[in-house]
This record gives C-alpha cells, structure tokens and sequence, in this order.
C-alpha cells in the first residue's frame, strides 16, 4: 500500500523541493543554534576572566617594581598570566563590546585564530599579536574575528562614523605591566593584496619599524582614513586593530592609534 500518490510528475517535484527544503531549514537551525551557544559559552567564560582581573584589581596592592628593579606585574593580570603564558594584554575600547585579553605565540602567531583562552577549540578564538612582534614591539597588529553576534571585533567598524571616533577617540591596551592608553589617528577599508598584485601590505608592519618604515605607515593610513583626525602618531608606538570586513573581497578593516605617554 502506497503512502503518497503523485497524480503527476510535477507534484512529485514539488513534494521532493518541500522535503529537501525543511532538511536544509532543519540543517541550518540546528547549526545556528548549536553557534548561538557556543558563542555564548565562549563569551562567559571570557567575562569570568573580566571578572577575575576586576577582582585582583580590586584587593591587591597597588603594582611597584621590587627592590631588585624587576617589573612587577600589575595586579589583576598575574591571575590570568598563572593560568596561560601566553596571555600578553588587554584591550578595550570604549563604547564598543572590545574587552579581551590578547595572546602572543611568537613562534605560532595564529594559535589563538581558533582557539579560546585555554587554548581549546572556539569558533570566535581570541585576539591575538600578529607576526614579528609583540606588546613591545614598534608597530602592534591585534587580530580579532568580526563575528555577527558582535563580540570580539564585531564592533570595531563602529569606527567608520566620524561622530563615533569624536566620542570615543582613544582605546586602552594594557600590556602585563603597564597601563596604556592610545589615540586614534585613522580609521582604514583595506584588503589582503593577492599574490602579483601591488598594495601596501599593512599587516606586514608589525615589529620593529626604521624611521622610513615608520613614516610610510603612518602616511598610509592617514591618507586612507575614513576622515581627517588631524593627529599624527610622531614617532610614538602604533598599535592597530584588525578585521575582516566584508565591504569588499579579503576585505579588512582597522583602527589605529599611537600611544599617549
């Protein structure tokens, strides 16, 4: 005994259509669900963090060097740096959802592409130092994914609008020992450069810059700004911010700022 009786040929293509389309909506829930909580996972376990840095502010004594002349970490982050070396700072930008720690793994700069904190599998990762630098280092590239639930970098492109940077004009990166703080002096759509074409190769900038590579770095992305800041970095330390941008094909947007001593 037959189940279903097709009077014709075309309502059995339309049955198959309708069955394959509830598999691919059935698919595509389960998936969207199962992304929706892992990024909240993965974002609580990053305010835990959040939390645990506060709380170490809060209660520990104020951070001074020793009597050997040794740095000492500032307090909040020696909790973090106990539980992964690889912990090398902390970014914020106000008025944004930017509020990470930041990795370095000189000798594997995109360990942390994938990966949460601990170092487990995460869709989201966690931002990281690029290539041939680290906290210290000239020039500064903080990697970050522009996820759609707008953790981790999803918000950096707030930075497109010349009214948000009025309001918001500098961001902090910490290093282990230091309070920083950067002014931000341009705002960039870019994209990676293929192979065999020409382009100015930004993320090829991080680590120590001679004063010509410094000056061409600068002058590229203040001429390519979203708007005129009317600031110049100088000579002091560039850190930029980096990530994906889907204005364009490999598109890439960043922020850059130069530190305020």
């Amino acid at each position: 005994m037959k189940l279903f009786r097709f009077k014709t040929a075309k309502d059995k293509l339309i049955s198959v259509i309708l069955i394959l389309l509830i598999l691919v909506f059935a698919v595509s829930a389960f998936i969207y669900g199962k992304n929706t909580i892992s990024g909240r996972s993965q974002q609580n376990a990053f305010d835990e963090l959040k939390e645990l840095v506060e709380t170490g502010s809060e209660t520990a004594a104020p951070s001074e060097d020793n009597e050997t002349g040794e740095r000492q970490m500032l307090s909040g982050y020696s909790a973090l740096y106990e539980r992964n070396s690889d912990f090398a700072g902390w970014i914020k930008a106000e008025g944004t959802k930017i509020d990470y720690p930041v990795m370095c793994t000189p000798e594997d700069p995109n360990f942390y592409l994938r990966r949460a904190f601990d170092g487990s599998s995460a869709s989201a990762g966690t931002p990281f130092i690029g290539v041939d630098s680290d906290a210290y280092s000239d020039c500064v590239i903080i990697h970050g994914h522009n996820m759609n639930n707008k953790t981790m970098f999803g918000t950096l492109d707030s930075y497109r609008d010349r009214s948000f940077w009025e309001k918001h004009p500098t961001f902090m990166f910490d290093s282990l020992y230091e309070h920083r703080e950067y002014r931000i002096f341009a705002a960039v759509q870019c994209e990676v450069i293929e192979a065999g074409k020409t382009g100015f190769k930004y993320y090829e900038s991080g680590g120590e810059l001679d004063s010509e590579q410094y000056e061409e770095l600068a002058d590229w992305l203040i001429s390519n700004s979203f708007y005129d800041t009317g600031v110049v970095p100088d000579g002091a330390q560039i850190v930029i911010l980096s990530t994906c941008s889907y204005q364009n094909d490999n598109g890439r947007f960043v922020v850059a700022g130069y530190r305020v001593k």
